[in-house]
């Protein structure tokens, strides 16, 4: 800080006169007015505390205003399921709280993995239900108890072929529609689904009917507790097909 030189020759910023009513500073030469009632302030050599420049007002800078950006309302969050299409060497071995498994009308499960995997457990289950069984239908069992490696908890038997096995597009699309109601109200979160073809039916149909049918039923369930399908298959050619009629019917859904 540098000190008034008027201070420091006189010890006061001026020279105190009885003869005139201003006073000339040395400093900055400005005739100054003379105020009798500051006149004896000590500035101290100070000329930011000089009571005879405090009427000389600085200007103020302005306040900087700090306008926050207002903070985005989170969005809602669309409820959905996802769907998707894989090829497993073992369908069975799938973590899920249902497995829906295409059955014929006399609940004979010809999948031999499926019975070595559950040691016929589940097969028994089928038998203690009362004839006849009806198309269309779905049957729920257990995943075969503790000494299963079924890894789905339940099994839903979708009941799609006669005993000969050909199968009945009609009662895919029932069938479908009565699993995928019985999952939710069962609260299922994960549901793995088997192509219903039982062998015999073409394919490209049943991939066609199946996939529309579960897009039909999550279009009017819009508060679905299922979180997860997935739809498993062992062979290449089923997995291409359902590949090509998953991009062709869910793409405008699911993208």
């Amino acid at each position: 800080m540098k000190l008034c030189p008027l201070y420091l020759e006189n010890k006061n910023c001026f020279v105190k006169t009885t003869s005139t009513t201003h006073s000339v500073s040395y400093f900055t030469k400005i005739d100054l007015p003379f105020l009798q009632n500051k006149w004896d302030v000590d500035c101290e050599g100070d000329r930011d505390r000089c009571s005879f420049l405090l009427d000389e007002k600085k200007e103020e800078e302005p306040k900087v205003e700090v306008v926050e950006e207002p903070k985005e309302e989170p969005k809602p969050q669309v409820k959905g399921t996802k769907v998707s299409i894989h090829k497993i060497e073992n369908p069975y071995a799938v973590k899920a709280d249902v497995l829906i498994f295409p059955a014929n009308n006399v609940l004979t499960i010809d999948d031999v993995k499926l019975q070595k995997l559950s040691r016929g457990k589940i097969q028994s289950e089928c038998d203690n239900f009362p004839k006849p069984i009806k198309m269309g239908h779905v049957y729920i069992t257990s995943n075969g108890g503790e000494v299963s490696q079924v890894k789905p908890k339940s099994i839903y038997h979708a009941v799609v072929a006669g005993e000969s096995r050909l199968v009945n597009e009609e009662d895919i699309r029932s069938s479908m529609r009565k699993s995928l109601t019985l999952a939710d109200s069962n609260n299922a979160s994960n549901v793995v689904v088997i192509p219903c073809d039982c062998g015999t039916h073409d394919i490209e149909d049943t991939a066609r009917v199946q996939l529309s049918s579960i897009l039909t039923y999550f279009k009017s369930k819009k508060d679905s507790n299922i979180k997860n399908i997935f739809i498993v298959m062992e062979d290449e050619e089923s997995y291409q097909t359902f590949e090509e009629y998953y991009n062709r019917i869910f793409w405008v859904l699911w993208g």
